[in-house]
């Protein structure tokens, strides 16, 4: 019954008396649904897959009172794969009670932003105000205020403010801070130019390093019968 099973699969008229099934059209048969396994992992796991999009802060000059200064910034904006197809994301900031807060973001998942010695203000506390709207332009993003402070503790002790064209400063009332005072440009003692650059993902390896590995058993095995 067993042999039976064997001759039924492997077609016993196309497989000559002592060889094996690692020879002749069966193996090539294999090795072909194999190549068309490894290419469909190629282009369904390494491909351009739509997911959220990622835009980080590189800071190209950095100022106290005109001076250069070693002090730098950080943020990031996440775009919605929707938001990045359409070109742009926003989000506003309305009061609530006072120190409460009420964000909408349409088309962003997160933002975020730091400058030299202040706080790393983000979307999701309900303690920081954020108003922004974010351009999609090439590989980077173009991003304005929108109805108020770029980023801005909702006591109001630390403020960054943006007009675009990639220049934000920074105001506090941190006493021991070289930015105290205002955030406001013509009164702000600190001041970063910069752009919000895309980040490119990896190619996903790991599905075309698993089919490669296959081949490669496949490959050897046949080495070794033959």
């Amino acid at each position: 019954m067993k042999k039976r099973y064997i001759v039924e699969v492997a077609d016993q008229s196309a497989v000559a008396p002592g060889s094996s099934l690692a020879s002749g059209g069966a193996m090539t048969k294999l090795m072909a649904c194999l190549v068309l396994v490894f290419l469909v992992l190629v282009l369904g796991f390494g491909g351009s897959a739509h997911a959220d999009v990622v835009y980080v802060w590189k800071t190209l000059s950095a100022t106290v009172d005109g001076q250069p200064t070693d002090l730098t910034a950080s943020g990031e904006i996440t775009l919605t794969d929707a938001g990045f197809s359409q070109g742009f994301g926003s989000v506003t900031t309305t009061s609530i009670g006072g120190t409460m807060v009420n964000q909408i973001l349409d088309g962003v998942v997160s933002a975020s932003f730091q400058m030299f010695d202040g706080p790393d203000l983000i979307t999701g506390n309900t303690n920081v105000l954020v108003n922004l709207i974010a351009t999609v332009h090439g590989q980077y993003l173009d991003v304005t205020a929108e109805g108020g402070p770029f980023f801005v503790n909702a006591v109001d002790t630390d403020a960054y403010f943006t007009i675009g064209s990639g220049i934000i400063y920074y105001g506090t009332d941190n006493q021991n801070s070289p930015c105290l005072g205002s955030e406001l440009p013509g009164g702000s003692h600190c001041m970063v130019t910069g752009v919000f650059e895309r980040v490119v993902p990896e190619p996903g390896t790991f599905p075309i390093s698993l089919a490669a590995l296959g081949l490669f058993t496949l490959i050897a095995a046949r080495t070794r019968r033959s």
